[in-house]
């Protein structure tokens, strides 16, 4: 419906200036034009005419109807008319598709999502082309993926790829749509798409339709909700890994389940074969071959019995390294104080190598008596380096019996001992040092002992060997190597990460300008946030390797959510439920503007008149 309106009518008393101009124009008289030789006898004729009698004949003139028309524009303007008509708005449309990891289980030949997905695009098909359509996927967190016309939605939603093995976010995204369309009023319908495991989260405000589209049936499940290694030591056979996997049975009747470890090439470590009552959830020991704890790749644990959801069936995880540490040691002596202190911890494992050899990667490499050309991955421990340039620092030239004067006991490397008493007989100090080390152990003159911690790993630079000074007769000695050890083995264990719940975000200390995270799809992007690298989307399960510099650190991601695995008939929830009809909305359409406008133009033709006539006239 509408309707002609006046939305200010007491403007519309500006009219009455109509009148008044009329009877100025008749109350005015019509000057003369006269041709004389000089204006100064004829002053008075300047002055404006008087009329000889009070009123006179109103003459048409084409001035006076350019000053009506545009006084009569104006005035009506003042009055603000207009239409008013009332419409409904727009239809407004959430499309929500759940992504999780429930999604894909298998309903006779396709998914769960294949299915939602085609009944969705079904659905876009029959809306009309203005209604606005909200395209929001329900994955690790909610996301809208498009927004627009029925037909674009379309097109995208097609292109969507499959869902992750994640859990879902179905609650937070229908928040998030409810939200979008709370101020439509009834205009405003959310459609899900799901298989309706999360329904007992669902509800939908009075002022929004809601429909819920289920696929899906209600199946028994199984899965492995979680799976850690760990090392058990025996003294009598060594080291043993140990894997301990929770399994879970959602299923009304006690079933059977058998659980294996795989190396990476698929080779069985050890299996396990239980039975778990219903809806029972259980710890199962598995022990792996010895050889196991020399497995740098990930290993994997599943359930050999197939269901209806595979992706709950598996975990991953990396093997903890063990408490043995391997030390390269490139030095002059086997039989030095420096390999018997190392070999005071039973679990340091000494490899001697020459500056000739092939690069080994170890934890921990020593140096005696020179200076590495190429500084090694992990942590390096250098004693009586040569005059002349060493990793970023300068040797200076011999110094006879130094004299101790402070040293940091501040430092994991020097904590537990004393080095007041320390009796060097020469050494060569560091006369340069960049700009993250520190002096460790100074005398009067200069330091003695440097240490840096860079991305590669700790650096520990000692300006003496050790048989030049007393230190090796003191137990001052053997703390501080077992100090260096303790910090190789601390920082090869932060290399190896546990596992990651699959849908989170991973962050991980920054240390370089560029870094690369491969995963089981290939490589993630990251992005730099400070001190820290952050991946931009939610990891899916698998192992995944962060490469920055020399550095590599292991970690893996797993499902472990119980909702998502159990896939048996959810509770009862609104299927639909319409909202309350739209009220119409007024919209009004002003004519004042184009008012505004025509009185201009008369002004303008008056003008335009005025000028023309004076042209003419003059002589």
């Amino acid at each position: 419906m509408s309707g002609f309106v006046w939305l200010a009518p007491v403007g519309l008393a500006a009219l009455g200036a109509l009148g008044l101009l009329v009877l100025l124009y008749i109350l005015r008289a019509t000057p003369q034009r006269r041709r004389v030789s000089s204006t100064l006898l004829w002053r008075p004729e300047a002055r404006p005419p008087v009329a000889s009698t009070p009123f006179r004949r109103l003459v048409s003139e084409p001035a006076l109807w350019f000053e009506l028309a545009a006084l009569a524009a104006a005035a009506t303007a003042l009055g603000q008319p207009a239409t008013r008509t009332l419409r409904r708005p727009a239809a407004q449309v959430a499309v929500v598709l759940d992504a999780s990891a429930s999604m894909l289980t298998v309903e006779g030949s396709a998914r769960r999502f294949d299915l939602a997905r085609r009944a969705a695009l079904a659905r876009l098909a029959t809306l009309s082309n203005d209604t606005e359509v909200w395209l929001f996927e329900a994955r690790a967190r909610p996301t809208l993926v498009a927004h627009g016309t029925p037909a674009a939605v379309r097109v995208a939603l097609a292109s969507r790829p499959a869902p992750s093995a994640v859990e879902g976010s179905l609650g937070a995204t229908l928040s998030l749509a409810f939200q979008r369309l709370a101020p439509f009023g009834g205009a405003g319908r959310v459609e899900v798409f799901s298989d309706g495991l999360e329904g007992r989260t669902i509800a939908p405000p009075a002022e929004v339709g809601f429909q819920l589209f289920a696929f899906g049936e209600a199946h028994d499940n199984h899965a492995l909700l979680r799976a850690e290694a760990a090392i058990e030591h025996d003294p009598a056979a060594g080291d043993q890994l140990v894997v301990v996997a929770l399994a879970a049975n959602f299923s009304s009747a006690t079933e059977g389940m058998t659980v294996v470890v795989e190396d990476p090439e698929g080779r069985t470590l050890s299996r396990v074969t239980a039975r778990l009552g219903p809806d029972a959830r259980q710890p199962l020991r598995l022990a792996c071959p010895r050889g196991a704890l020399e497995t740098a790749a990930p290993l994997r644990v599943r359930v050999l019995e197939g269901d209806a959801l595979g992706a709950d069936d598996v975990q991953w995880l990396r093997v903890p390294p063990p408490r043995r540490l391997d030390v390269r040691l490139y030095g002059r002596s086997h039989e030095s104080p420096v390999v018997r202190a190392l070999l005071s911890d039973p679990e340091v494992r000494v490899r001697a190598l020459s500056l000739a050899s092939p690069a080994d990667e170890a934890p921990l490499s020593v140096f005696e008596g020179q200076c590495p050309p190429r500084r090694p991955a992990g942590d390096l421990l250098v004693f009586g380096p040569p005059e002349g340039p060493c990793l970023g620092t300068v040797v200076g030239p011999r110094l006879v019996a130094p004299a101790v004067t402070a040293f940091d006991g501040a430092d994991p490397r020097l904590r537990f001992l004393s080095l007041d008493d320390l009796v060097i007989d020469e050494a060569r100090p560091f006369t340069h040092l960049p700009g993250t080390a520190q002096g460790l152990l100074r005398s009067d003159r200069a330091a003695l002992m440097v240490g840096d911690a860079g991305p590669d790993g700790h650096t520990t630079l000692v300006g003496f060997d050790p048989a030049m000074s007393d230190w090796p007769h003191h137990h001052a000695f053997v703390i501080f190597v077992r100090n260096v050890i303790e910090e190789a083995r601390r920082h090869r264990d932060l290399a190896v990460a546990r596992s990651v719940a699959a849908g989170a975000v991973f962050e991980a200390p920054r240390t370089h300008n560029a870094a690369v995270l491969v995963g089981p799809d290939g490589a993630v992007q990251l992005a730099a946030a400070g001190a820290t690298w952050r991946t931009e989307d939610t990891l899916t399960p698998g192992p995944y390797t962060l490469r920055e510099g020399s550095r590599s650190l292991h970690f893996v991601s797993n499902l472990r959510s119980a909702q998502e695995s159990d896939l048996r008939a959810p509770a009862a929830t609104p299927v639909r439920r319409d909202a309350r009809p739209p009220q119409p909305q007024p919209q009004v359409a002003a004519y004042a503007g184009w008012l505004l406008a025509l009185a201009a133009l008369a002004v303008s033709g008056e003008l335009l008149f005025l000028r023309g006539r004076d042209a003419r006239e003059a002589p």
